[in-house]
């Protein structure tokens, strides 16, 4: 059974309930109920070739509306939406994902519809509102974080915690990143974030750092093998970030005579990964309340880590944007673009730079030697977190939608399949990592992948007027204010955005 795709134009937020109804079809009756054992049920047939020989969807076609507009590189849709056929043009990856949907139709009984439209993250509350409100019947939104947790606060989606249909302690799974979006401490929880959801990892922040520079510069020190060693051993912090860019920057003339020790065109973009992987709290639930904990000891150190790595005289890590207003390195004329930055670590003039994961599509095609990196953590004994984009596309199940229990079943196989092919065909054809075969970078990528997390602060920041990320952080290290003196003159307004937060939260829960 072949997947069937439909378009859908892109829904203006004032667009009529009626022109909704005509651009979208409606299912006419109640799809079955099959008869899928829930894949936690051992009492069923399954076989090691085929794990669920006893689901089957009785025919449904789930219905899937996916927001298809890139955000700063190409869409993640076509890891997810299926080409119409295989021909000699298609490459591994459509071959992977037209597979895994025609397995599932063939042996699972079912099909998936999918319904693409294109929006930015500021329309997009606004776009599914009419949606849900017009009676358009989905099984599933893709689209983005943010936006979807605005609209989750909004009574939008299903409750998707404790069922027993998903397996949420799953490698396919990222469990800890979804709890983090919930203000219950997960007893409810609406948004999910697996390996089916693709733009989840490609949109993942990382570093990247230049292989051959470590060996040239740090051949005592074991060159590149020892720090990938050590970036596995978990002893990649800021603290050795600062170390190895101060170790290695030698000032020039111009950006083609300089080696920087960490390329970044702008403050803003990095940052916020860095506060997010440094392991910063920013509220606490207790008692149904949401009370700010900004001022804990680790945050005001990992401030001083940050303040310290962005303003080192001897560091010189930024290149234009938002670093020429604080004095780091000047432009030499190079306009300010993290496609540019990128180019210069590809010529050989940064140890360090950053970018999403899916950058790996391009750098990947270059003669340079190199390993993407999760951020750094602020202390040795931390865990490593890494931190997805704020636009990425992750799912949501709407409100009314029926029988829930088939979709979460099925959205588990699809992770689960996902995980267990189409991850590992990414890694090796489209970022070119010899995941199979080099057991040192497969180690590293695991890393970026098992420990997806911390999406608070990406969710309700905006939520917050700022408060969790730019006023807290990014104004204070950019004008040299003090942490805590800063967080003193926030904490009012800040308590009560949180206030407001959980309130919304209990409404709706």
């Amino acid at each position: 059974m072949k997947t069937k795709t439909r378009v859908l134009a892109l829904l203006l937020a004032l667009l009529a309930v009626a022109s909704v109804l005509a651009g979208c079809k409606k299912k006419e009756e109640k799809p079955s109920e099959g008869t899928g054992k829930l894949i936690g049920d051992d009492s069923g047939n399954g076989t090691d070739e085929n794990p669920y020989a006893d689901v089957d969807f009785g025919g449904r076609v789930f219905q899937v509306h996916i927001n298809t507009k890139d955000a700063g590189f190409e869409s993640s849709s076509k890891y997810i939406i299926p080409v119409e056929e295989l021909d000699s043009k298609c490459n591994e990856l459509e071959k992977e994902v037209f597979e895994r949907d025609a397995w599932m139709a063939e042996n699972l009984n079912m099909d998936i519809e999918y319904t693409p439209y294109s929006a930015e993250y500021s329309s997009v509350v606004e776009s599914l509102r009419v949606l849900v409100n017009s009676g358009v019947s989905y099984d599933l939104f893709i689209d983005k974080l943010f936006p979807m947790a605005n609209f989750s606060l909004e009574g939008g989606f299903e409750n998707v915690a404790g069922r027993a249909e998903l397996q949420y302690f799953e490698n396919y799974w990222y469990n800890d990143y979804m709890n983090s979006l919930s203000l219950d401490e997960g007893s409810t929880m609406y948004l999910l974030a697996g390996d089916y959801f693709i733009d989840v990892l490609r949109s993942s922040n990382v570093m990247f750092v230049n292989l051959d520079m470590l060996d040239d510069c740090f051949p005592d020190a074991g060159g590149s093998e020892q720090f990938l060693n050590d970036v596995i051993d978990g002893k990649w912090t800021y603290d050795e970030l600062m170390t190895r860019s101060e170790a290695v920057y030698l000032a020039g003339d111009t950006v083609l005579t300089t080696r920087y020790g960490l390329l970044l065109h702008t403050v803003w973009e990095p940052l916020i990964p860095m506060i997010v992987a440094g392991g910063a709290t920013f509220a606490e639930v207790s008692d149904g309340e949401l009370t700010s904990k900004m001022t804990d000891d680790h945050n005001v150190r990992l401030f001083e880590k940050l303040k310290a790595l962005l303003n080192s005289e001897t560091c010189d890590t930024c290149i234009g944007g938002n670093g020429v207003d604080w004095g780091l390195n000047p432009a030499f004329g190079v306009e300010a673009t993290l496609s540019n930055i990128q180019t210069l670590f590809v010529n050989g003039h940064g140890l360090f730079t950053y970018g999403r994961f899916a950058s790996m599509e391009t750098l990947g095609k270059t003669a340079l030697r190199y390993s993407a990196l999760p951020y750094p953590k602020c202390d040795t004994e931390d865990s490593y977190i890494t931190a997805s984009h704020d636009t990425t596309e992750l799912g949501g199940i709407p409100k009314g939608a029926e029988n829930v229990g088939e979709i979460l079943q099925m959205l588990d196989i699809l992770s689960a399949l996902s995980n267990k092919d189409l991850i590992h065909v990414y890694y090796e054809e489209a970022l070119k990592i010899r995941y199979s075969s080099n057991k040192q970078a497969a180690s590293v990528v695991d890393i970026i992948h098992d420990n997806m997390g911390s999406a608070f602060a990406l969710a309700y920041s905006e939520a917050c007027s700022g408060l969790l990320l730019w006023h807290s952080y990014y104004v204070p290290l950019r004008d040299g204010r003090d942490y805590l003196i800063t967080l003193q003159s926030n904490a009012a307004p800040l308590q009560s955005a949180l206030n407001t937060l959980m309130k919304k939260w209990n409404e709706i829960s």
